[in-house]
């Protein structure tokens, strides 16, 4: 037990060697979960030792760890997180601690649910409400609960995603990149695809994916952590609109030729009939 943190059944094993402790560890229960820190390097003979960490979590519970850890973010998440992680640890007291150290890993949330971040909600909504696009319709939504994939770096100060992506049961996706920076502010950038959009149509078959869901290219998501902006770039409703025009251009194209083809072969028919009469 340290504090109020309570881990269960935990295995280490040391060994010091010239100034420099490896060491390593598992545990059965912690935060809902288990881990194992499977190898610790430390040079006590340095004036600022470095620590060198690799890690895995199973099943770990992020509302709890956030909740010990981080007391301001607690509320911010939720799911069963499962990861690998490769740390540089800086000495405490430096001054540059922060820039010093540096984490990266991957991991994936189950059952996850980010409180702040519907994005499939904010883009609906969006959508909904575009003159000669949305339909107007009443948007419903869950939100983002869903399941996370993701690849991260802590560099400079800064939680850096080269993959985020979030999927819903309602099969809305979010595929995304960017960062998020100790100050709770956020800056991604991505591809949203809607299962449900208040779209139909044209607009609608011209830029959905082999399953029927709406893709949109240029979403931004940025601001606070807690109360992010999402919005289309312009880029996006461009890209909506060439695809539109592109797709009646062949539609279009191909009901002309088989109007002409249709025509062809009804005077052939009628030739032919002349003949043997």
């Amino acid at each position: 037990k340290y504090g109020d943190l309570v881990i269960k059944k935990l295995g280490a094993h040391s060994l010091l060697d010239h100034g420099t402790l490896t060491a390593s560890a598992t545990t059965e229960d912690i935060f809902g979960g288990s881990s194992a820190i499977e190898s610790v390097r430390i040079g006590l003979n340095e004036p600022w030792p470095t620590t060198y960490m690799k890690a895995k979590v199973n099943g770990m519970q992020i509302q709890k760890a956030l909740t010990w850890m981080a007391p301001a973010w607690k509320d911010l998440a939720k799911g069963a997180l499962t990861g690998t992680v490769n740390m540089t640890v800086a000495y405490p007291s430096r001054p540059d601690f922060l820039q010093k150290t540096q984490v990266s890993g991957v991991a994936k949330i189950s059952n996850g649910f980010i409180s702040s971040l519907k994005f499939d909600d904010f883009i609906n909504e969006k959508l909904s409400k575009i003159p000669g696009v949305g339909n107007g319709s009443k948007v419903s939504s869950k939100g983002a609960t869903a399941n996370i994939d993701t690849q991260f770096d802590f560099v400079n100060s800064e939680l850096k995603f080269q993959k985020l992506n979030i999927i819903t049961p309602e099969r809305n996706e979010l595929i995304s990149k960017g960062v998020v920076r100790l100050d709770k502010t956020m800056d991604l950038t991505g591809t949203v695809y809607l299962s449900n959009p208040p779209i139909q149509g044209s607009v609608r078959e011209a830029n959905s994916d082999t399953s029927g869901r709406l893709i949109l290219n240029g979403v931004h998501v940025y601001g606070s952590v807690f109360k992010p902006d999402i919005d289309i770039l312009e880029t996006t409703l461009k890209d909506l609109v060439s695809r539109t025009a592109t797709h009646e251009a062949n539609k279009f194209k191909q009901n002309a030729q088989k109007q002409v083809e249709d025509s062809l072969k009804t005077e052939a028919t009628k030739k032919l009939n002349d003949l043997f009469k």
